[in-house]
C-alpha cells in the first residue's frame, strides 16, 4: 500500500527515492532516482520503508528502496540464463507514412556463481549479464534502398557486481 511506479508514500518520483543496494546508497549523483538496476535473477529482497525512517538514512524525501542481493554458502550454486528475440519473430507497428523506430534486437546472458571461500566462515557471490540491443529506424532517405535505414543504432550494456559475506559466529 502507498507504493506507485516511480512513487513510494505520495512522495515525488523516483529522483526523491532513496535507492540502496545491500545497504549502500546508489543513487545518481546528478539527477537523483536509481544509479544501477541489478537483474532481476541477483535478487533475495527488496525492502520498501517510507516516510518516518530514521535519521540514519536522511537525504530522501520519499521512501528507501533496499535491495538485497543473494549471497553465497557453504554449497557451490550457479546459473546461467539467456534470452532473445527479433524483428524475423515479432510483427511491425512501423507503417512507411510514420516516422519512428521499434527494437530490431535483444539478446541477454546472466550469470551468477556463489559459494564458501573458507566454509562457514566466508562466502562470495558474483554475478554477471550482458544485454545487447538494435533498433531498426524507418529510413525516410529516398536515396538511400530499403524500408529501414542500412546501419543500426546499437547499444551493449554490461554489469557486473562481487559479493563478500562474512559469518562473524
Amino acid at each position: 500500500p502507498g507504493a506507485r511506479p516511480d512513487q513510494v508514500y505520495g512522495a515525488a518520483t523516483a529522483q526523491a527515492n532513496n535507492y540502496q543496494l545491500d545497504g549502500v546508497a546508489v543513487n545518481h549523483p546528478g539527477v537523483g532516482g536509481d544509479f544501477l538496476q541489478p537483474s532481476t535473477s541477483w535478487i533475495e529482497e527488496i525492502e520498501v520503508r517510507g516516510l518516518g525512517a530514521g535519521a540514519e538514512y536522511g537525504n530522501f524525501q520519499g521512501g528507501i528502496v533496499n535491495i538485497v542481493t543473494k549471497s553465497g554458502s557453504n554449497r557451490l550454486q550457479g546459473a546461467l540464463r539467456s534470452n532473445g528475440e527479433s524483428w524475423h519473430l515479432n510483427a511491425s507497428n512501423l507503417r512507411v507514412t510514420e516516422s519512428g523506430s521499434e527494437l530490431s534486437h535483444r539478446a541477454e546472458l546472466d550469470a551468477q556463481l556463489r559459494g564458501p571461500i573458507v566454509t562457514n566462515r566466508l562466502y562470495f557471490a558474483v554475478f554477471g549479464q550482458v544485454v545487447d540491443r538494435g533498433i531498426r529506424v524507418l529510413n525516410k532517405v529516398r536515396q538511400i534502398p530499403g524500408e529501414f535505414t542500412p546501419e543500426e543504432p546499437t547499444e551493449q550494456e554490461r554489469k557486473f557486481l562481487g559479493k563478500l559475506t562474512w559469518q562473524a559466529s
